[in-house]
């Protein structure tokens, strides 16, 4: 007898087919029964619907393929290697130079190629066809011939060598192992396999690796077995898998006829497709709808918000997430970002640079530390005083002086971690096996898989651990060398750090968040489906090096057009039985623009889907309260005012607001005040200007009238010294009372001033006998003695502001503005976003223009880096910093700064004329002060903010004009 074959069309839910036809079984045929199903999420809810119908029951056996093959599979003296552990061999094989078309780099298409040769059950004789298709290949160029012949050669010995590798040692790949496994089993079938099951069901699969196919042979010739498939959708593609595999086992069981569903299939509706501004967007919404479904009455186990691309996705929907009462987030998440993974980080981060106390600081407040040091630590609030201890201490730049500052108790304790984890610098030797051992001793010593994330994703970390153990064992049984802890950190980051790890959660715990793949047969009434674009679904194709997708065609590889195929068959067999369907896509990922998936396109041709613009999800799917009038979307920044008046005198910091964002332009001009609580370090701007008093009083020795010190005139030997001491005791003098304690204080001393100290001697200022001229805030615009009016088109625009260095040598004048801790960008200062030091070179040019033809620097000075940064120069003084590395060719010149702001400060007042209100641009509004007062998130004038993106228009088009010059 034979197997019976149940192959119904794609409209039909195949899970709901089987809980209906498994309700009516007896308790003792369904503990009888075995259900083989591609996926543990399907079986369980398979179980969970039968559990509906029956008040009690005894349960099937549910396992998927690949674990049946492992567990009834006799293969002594056999175990599986780790991905990672194949990929390390060939690395090793790599390494010896043996090969000249083989690099280091080709691990991982190789390790992909070898694993396809075991699925498709060709192995033996795949390379050696692709040896004869390269010499029959008569349109090739004999050059080219030659090289894939020594190509193919090479991948036939490399994978022959890592064979003959893994057999010595009892290891075989996963694929190998499980193409042995279907084998086995095929070869010792009998009435008594898979005892005590009387029912066996193969359910719901799309797709199997060839090389099992002689476990299926033998369910079609068992008549306990029945097949439960669904027939394969028409798809642009000629073939794929599903289709494959249903004409397959029809050809070996004969003609069987398409099942008829005995549930009636709800019709599904058309799909609805949205656009959203990112990716971020995306994941609100969806979750905002989900949350609206399940208000409205639908289990919450019967919504998926389907996933094309994991690393995108899944941290915006964990964060929009957060607080809902029912949600089960399976997702893949990298190893890094769980508390494990931020361990190992850390203790990267100690030697990999420089020795910091911020290094220090992170480390002993990640929680298994913080248990180590209580565990080994009788002291009371020990972990406060380390960290206040730590501060106090400063930054300096090695580990031995921090441990120094400490009292004796905490010092102590740093010494002894320093002490465990100098093992894992990056310059020591040891053989493979070491490494192993201490990283093992390391784990254990601190206990970082203790109260990691939940249980199931804690054991699925703690799994991808073993697997990159096992994976040095490996390593180490196949090298005798030495590795060095740069490659040892190499090897953590790719393979453990670089992981993924995944839970599966509980599939019936509230609304569920997947993999597109996972849902291809879940019985969902609601989907939502994120990043519905070209390269997200269908993803992108691989980009393969060594063989091209005609050669492995010609091998008997399935090719590209599977990977193409199978997605297609995917998402309509979703769309053939899921009742409603969103699609959401975003139109930008970063400055580029993102194209529609082909299968919107699809929709959109055959059934005139319309695609919109993604409203506020209530706009769409909630029901509008009766009676209740909108508020009307009034238009932003459009009140009475004299525009002459408001900008005929301008500083720096208010052409940028007027540049970046008109409307808060405005707001800063009416005194509107930023309402945000103060930063949570201090109050930065007190300390902002004390740092600029020492370094303006710093040659003078006078602040604000007043004489601190005699006038600076070192110079020659033991200029450092003197100057670092003199800068030390400016500090002292200028600190804020609640600042003279402050840590930074010790950085200042080791680290920032040292470093402007050096940046002085690059500029000449330790030699003896040059000229020189040191002036410091040098104020223009009203009520100084230098007035500032320049043009701009055809008006006159008087400039407020104050250079806070001004600095003349023989061969160079150079303008600083300094900055406690971050500087524009010079990308910035080229586009007029950060226009300060063009707004300087404009006032020099007014109030000394014989000094702004000399040879001119522009550029900032960062005070906690410790760091120049040339943002402009003119060119009579571009030979003289190229020389002294204080600028590059590409530094921007002084005149394109100069017209480049007076250009853009032109346009924005037309535009503003024209509109005859400071609307709001959300061209560049990231952490602005005005965040939470303008409109931009408000529903009912978002999207005309959106359009209002006038400055990334205008530079669109300037970098589409630079692109058509260069073409040209």
């Amino acid at each position: 007898m034979a197997a019976s074959l149940h192959i119904f069309s794609p409209e039909v839910c195949l899970a709901t087919e089987l809980i209906h036809e498994l309700s009516q079984w007896t308790q003792e045929q369904l503990a009888q029964t075995l259900l083989i199903v591609p996926t543990q999420r399907l079986g369980t809810y398979i179980l969970a619907g039968i559990l509906e119908r029956h008040a009690a029951i005894r349960t099937p056996g549910i396992i998927t393929l690949e674990k049946l093959l492992s567990q009834q599979a006799q293969l002594p003296n056999v175990s599986p290697v780790p991905d990672s552990a194949v990929e390390l061999i060939l690395h090793q094989e790599l390494e010896k130079g043996h090969f000249t078309q083989l690099q280091v780099g080709h691990e991982r298409e190789l390790r992909l190629l070898h694993n396809e040769l075991y699925e498709q059950g060709i192995r033996g004789d795949a390379l050696d066809t692709l040896e004869r298709v390269i010499a029959e290949d008569i349109y090739k160029s004999e050059d080219h011939l030659g090289s894939l012949h020594v190509r193919a050669r090479e991948i036939k010995t490399i994978l022959q060598t890592l064979d003959d590798i893994l057999k010595e040692r009892g290891l075989l790949t996963r694929s190998a192992l499980l193409a042995a496994c279907a084998e086995n089993i095929s070869s010792a079938w009998n009435e008594n396999t898979l005892q005590p099951y009387q029912h066996i069901l193969f359910c719901a699969y799309t797709s199997v690796a060839r090389s099992w196919r002689p476990v299926l042979e033998k369910l079609l010739q068992d008549d306990r077995a029945s097949f439960w498939l669904h027939e394969a959708p028409d798809l642009y593609h000629s073939s794929s898998p599903l289709k494959e595999l249903v004409a397959w086992i029809r050809a070996q069981a004969g003609a069987v006829p398409t099942a008829s569903s005995r549930v009636p299939p709800r019709e599904p509706l058309l799909p609805k497709a949205w656009t959203a501004a990112s990716a971020m967007e995306e994941a609100r919404w969806a979750i905002s709808l989900a949350q609206e479904w399940m208000e409205a009455g639908l289990p919450p186990h019967e919504i998926a918000i389907l996933v094309s691309k994991e690393s995108t996705y899944a941290g915006p929907l964990r964060f929009f997430a957060r607080g809902m009462d029912s949600c089960n987030i399976a997702l893949a998440q990298s190893f890094a970002a769980l508390l494990p993974g931020r361990f190992l980080q850390l203790v990267h981060s100690l030697f990999h640079g420089d020795e910091e106390c911020s290094h220090l600081l992170a480390l002993i407040q990640h929680p298994a530390v913080e248990h180590w040091i209580r565990d080994h630590s009788n002291a009371p609030h020990v972990i406060e005083r380390l960290r206040e201890g730590l501060l106090h201490a400063g930054i300096p730049r090695d580990f031995a002086l921090i441990s120094q500052e400490l009292p004796d108790s905490l010092g102590e304790i740093i010494k002894n971690l320093l002490q465990i984890f100098s093992a894992f610098r990056p310059d020591r030797q040891a053989k493979v096996s070491v490494w192993q051992h201490d990283l093992d001793q390391l784990v254990k010593e601190f206990d970082i898989f203790y109260c990691a994330e939940d249980a199931d994703i804690l054991q699925s970390a703690e799994d991808l651990y073993a697997s990159f153990v096992d994976s040095l064992r490996v390593l180490d049984s196949v090298s005798s060398g030495l590795m060095s802890g740069r490659f040892f950190w190499e090897l953590v980051t790719r393979h453990l750090l670089g992981g993924d790890v995944r839970g599966t959660g509980e599939p019936l715990a509230g609304l569920q968040v997947l993999s597109i793949p996972e849902a291809r047969s879940m019985p969902f009434t609601r989907v939502i489906l994120v990043g519905c674009q070209e390269g997200f679904f269908p993803q992108a194709l691989p980009q393969d090096v060594l063989l091209d997708n005609y050669l492995k065609k010609s091998m008997g590889l399935p090719g590209w057009e599977v990977l193409e195929s199978m997605e297609d068959q995917t998402f309509h067999l979703l769309l053939a039985r899921i009742p409603q369907m969103v699609l959401l896509r975003s139109k930008r990922r970063g400055d580029e623009l993102v194209v529609r998936s082909r299968f919107t396109e699809g929709l959109m041709v055959q059934h005139r889907l319309e695609e919109q613009d993604l409203p506020l999800w209530t706009e769409v799917f909630a029901i509008p309260s009766a009676g209740v009038e909108p508020l009307p979307d009034e238009l932003e920044g459009k009140i009475p005012v004299d525009f002459e008046m408001i900008w005929s005198s301008m500083s720096a910091s208010r052409l940028e607001k007027l540049i970046r964002c008109p409307y808060a332009f405005l707001l800063h001009h009416l005194h509107v005040q930023d309402f945000r609580p103060p930063p949570w370090d201090g109050d930065a701007r007190r300390e902002g200007v004390w740092l600029h008093a020492v370094l303006e009083s710093f040659f003078s020795g006078l602040y604000e009238g007043k004489r601190l010190l005699p006038a600076w005139d070192g110079t020659g030997e033991g200029f450092a010294e003197a100057a670092l001491e003199r800068l030390m005791t400016l500090t002292e003098l200028l600190a804020p009372t609640e600042m003279k304690d402050s840590p930074i204080k010790r950085h200042l001393e080791q680290h920032a001033w040292p470093q402007f100290i050096a940046h002085l001697q690059l500029l000449g200022a330790d030699k003896p006998n040059k000229r020189r001229e040191n002036r410091r805030e040098i104020g223009f615009g009203p009520g100084t003695q230098r007035e500032v009016k320049i043009q701009v088109g055809d008006r006159w625009r008087l400039l407020i502001g104050r250079i806070d260095a001004l600095d003349r040598y023989d061969d160079l004048t150079v303008i600083t503005d300094y900055k406690r801790r971050k500087t524009p960008s010079i990308t910035a200062s080229e586009r007029g976003l950060a226009p300060q030091l063009a707004i300087y070179a404009l006032a020099l040019a007014c109030f000394d223009p014989a000094l702004s033809e000399q040879p001119l620097l522009l550029g900032y000075w960062n005070i906690y880096e410790g760091q120049w940064k040339t943002h402009g120069m003119n060119k009579a003084a571009r030979d003289h910093a190229l020389a002294r590395m204080l600028g590059s060719r590409q530094t921007p010149d002084i005149e394109a700064l100069k017209e480049g702001i007076t250009t853009n400060w032109l346009w924005r007042e037309e535009e503003i004329r024209r509109r005859e209100r400071f609307f709001a641009d959300p061209s560049a509004c990231e952490l602005c002060i005005y965040d939470g007062i303008c409109r931009k998130e408000d529903p009912r004038a978002r999207r005309r903010i959106q359009q209002q993106n006038f400055w990334a228009q205008r530079l669109k088009g300037h970098v589409q004009e630079r692109e058509s010059d260069a073409a040209e």
